[in-house]
């Protein structure tokens, strides 16, 4: 859990804010987090301890060369945009820039930068 909070804490988030993030992850020792892309939807799952998939959040997405704009549907339509690059089977992905707006707690972008940007992932078909 070291990778991701020194992203996020890199990402400008302060250490209070991982605090209160961290029992988030129902005091899991590893996480593996996964997206799963559509044609319209961008899904991101996470695995604590090597088990089961759980929900993360969903979005709608649109894409302009290698920026994609999620818009979350689960969690009051805030959006993220992302930047990408695809080498082989490894993906690393990018916060690009984020929505800041009232209905944004400003610990959201810090966390979505742990989970993107703390290890590329693989691409499974």
């Amino acid at each position: 859990m070291e990778r991701p909070r020194g992203v996020f804490l890199d990402a400008g988030g302060s250490k209070a804010q991982w605090e209160a993030f961290y029992p988030l992850l129902d005091g899991a020792r590893t996480i593996e987090f996964e997206i799963q892309v559509s044609e319209d939807n961008w899904a991101q799952l996470q695995h604590h301890d090597g088990g089961p998939a759980l929900d993360g959040w969903l979005a709608s997405r649109s894409m302009e060369v290698n920026v994609v704009r999620a818009v979350e549907l689960t969690h009051g339509n805030r959006w993220y945009d992302y930047q990408f690059a695809l080498d082989g089977q490894s993906l690393a992905v990018a916060v690009h820039d984020a929505d800041d707006g009232p209905q944004c707690d400003p610990a959201d972008k810090f966390i979505h930068h742990a989970i993107f940007e703390s290890a590329p992932f693989t691409r499974v078909e």
